[in-house]
């Protein structure tokens, strides 16, 4: 039966495989990995077109190691200049709900065995993998393709030293509630986990067979992502979340492209009011490519800065 821990770990998966949600793992840094000293993660301060409101925009990562610094000034200065924080999921969506709303979408009856739904050459890693983890086989009975992908994907996280606890996301809930200030999100895990279910199964599929094919390097990947993203270069960003099933077109339009017009319209609608400044956080992800975030905002008319 898929966990309800699991549930929480999906929001990260639209930048690589690894950047998603994790509670389960290692309280320490990857042992391997240092410290840079520049910590500058993207940063850009939006001015609505027609003046009064403001946002910044955030590009987070959604587990952490606990001991990795990853806080500036620019950034704590903007969090305190802030009356209301936009995450891509409301923080109030409880356990049981979102694993209530994954399953009324990955469950469909009379889905065909795993290991038939993935070239034959994946099939002994697909079962080393479900060894590993405590995966049997007749937890995805029943479970679409996409479900598959995210429900292996989300074990694989275990290796990466980092916790969903410690992520940009709950850090900045935690800070913003302790203030009183509203806390929301651009869309729930219905609609979320819709963008997936509504791929053409060839899409599922090549999702689930770049999670297997890249499983032995969950953890390396990690750590390669987690200090491209503390030195805010999203070039470098970009080009890994061109990666596996994301290169693909159709994927990308669905899960990412899709999902940052639909934001940059309610956006759009929040510098509408008056006298409100906005911190919106979402994976840094979105921030890059021919269809980030802050671009599609600027089309609109907004005056777009990168302050970090």
């Amino acid at each position: 039966m898929f966990q309800k821990s699991l549930v929480l770990q999906f929001t990260a998966l639209l930048i690589i495989l690894l950047l998603m949600g994790c509670q389960n793992t290692a309280e320490t840094a990857p042992a391997d990995f240092e410290q840079p000293t520049n910590i500058a993660p993207a940063l850009w301060k939006v001015s609505a077109k027609q003046g009064g409101a403001s946002a910044y925009l955030f590009g987070s990562i959604h587990i952490l190691p606990q001991d990795i610094e990853w806080r500036s000034a620019e950034f704590d200065d903007a969090v305190r200049a802030s009356d209301r924080l936009v995450l891509e999921i409301d923080p109030l969506e409880t356990p049981d709900k979102l694993a209530q709303s994954f399953h009324a979408l990955a469950r469909t009856p009379d889905q065909l065995p795993i290991t038939d739904r993935i070239n034959p050459d994946l099939r002994d890693e697909a079962a080393s993998i479900m060894g590993a983890y405590n995966l049997p086989a007749s937890s995805f009975n029943d479970i679409e393709s996409w479900g598959a992908a995210l429900m292996i994907t989300a074990s694989l996280s275990n290796s990466s030293g980092a916790r969903r606890d410690f992520g940009v996301e709950k850090t900045l809930t935690r800070e913003f509630q302790a203030r009183r200030k509203p806390v929301s999100g651009l869309e729930s895990a219905v609609r979320q986990f819709g963008y997936f279910d509504r791929l053409p199964e060839a899409d599922q599929r090549a999702m689930l067979e770049s999670v297997i094919e890249n499983a032995d390097k969950a953890a390396l990947n990690y750590r390669k992502l987690l200090k491209t993203w503390l030195s805010g270069d999203m070039d470098a960003i970009a080009a890994l979340g061109s990666q596996g099933f994301l290169a693909r077109p159709n994927i990308r339009r669905s899960i990412v492209t899709a999902r940052n017009t639909d934001w940059a319209a309610q956006i759009d609608a929040m510098l509408n009011t008056k006298d409100t400044t906005y911190f919106i956080a979402v994976g840094a992800g979105h921030f890059a490519g021919d269809d980030a975030l802050h671009d599609v905002l600027a089309d609109k008319g907004h005056t777009v800065t990168r302050i970090q």
